[in-house]
């Protein structure tokens, strides 16, 4: 089957919304769930919230406001409007989006990193401990979980946003390719039988 080439590349912003969605909820159960794994919690958004009240409930709820606004509408909605612009070509397919997701991701991941300690300073939540630089200051473990969630984060809302332009769930398994093996094998053995 032919698919027209597409003259805008841009993927539905839509769409990156909605992996916006999906990825900050990877990124926030990633964070919420290292204690299991021993490792410290870093709480990004409270930090967040901690800047503009000293009452942990609200700096818990303004904070994670906050947090998922940017990451469900602000970050995805300019991936989708920077995609011809990133590296990794133009076109809205899977390998595509998977270089443009982990961009995003450690774009993210650097600016979230380098604004750590500010946002430690700046808390006015009491034994909110200060977790440096890309969370160092919790330890290297700390820091790695930081920055898995923040490339789950970008790969989710590059990879649904690409799925605007016909690639389907089960492309993301290869199905598209062994599809086409199996028809040129079938060509083959059909051509050969004549």
């Amino acid at each position: 089957m032919l698919r027209p080439v597409a003259l805008n590349p841009h993927p539905s912003a839509l769409l990156a919304t909605l992996g916006g969605a999906a990825g900050t909820v990877l990124l926030t159960a990633l964070l919420f769930l290292s204690p299991a794994l021993g490792v410290p919690f870093v709480d990004v958004p409270r930090l967040v919230g901690g800047v503009f009240t000293s009452d942990p409930a609200a700096a818990f709820w303004l904070g994670y406001a906050i947090f998922f606004l940017g990451g469900w509408l602000v970050f995805p909605v300019g991936l989708a409007m920077a995609w011809p612009l990133l590296p990794g070509g133009a076109e809205v397919t899977f390998p595509h989006a998977l270089v443009k997701g982990l961009l995003l991701g450690a774009a993210f991941w650097t600016l979230s990193g380098l604004l750590l300690p500010l946002l430690g300073a700046l808390s006015r939540l009491d034994g909110m401990a200060n977790p440096g630089f890309f969370a160092l200051g919790e330890g290297v473990p700390a820091a790695a979980v930081v920055l898995l969630g923040h490339l789950l984060y970008g790969v989710a809302v590059a990879v649904v946003a690409a799925m605007s332009r016909g690639m389907a769930p089960i492309d993301l398994l290869g199905w598209s390719e062994y599809e086409r093996r199996g028809r040129v094998r079938g060509a083959a053995a059909a051509s050969g039988s004549r």
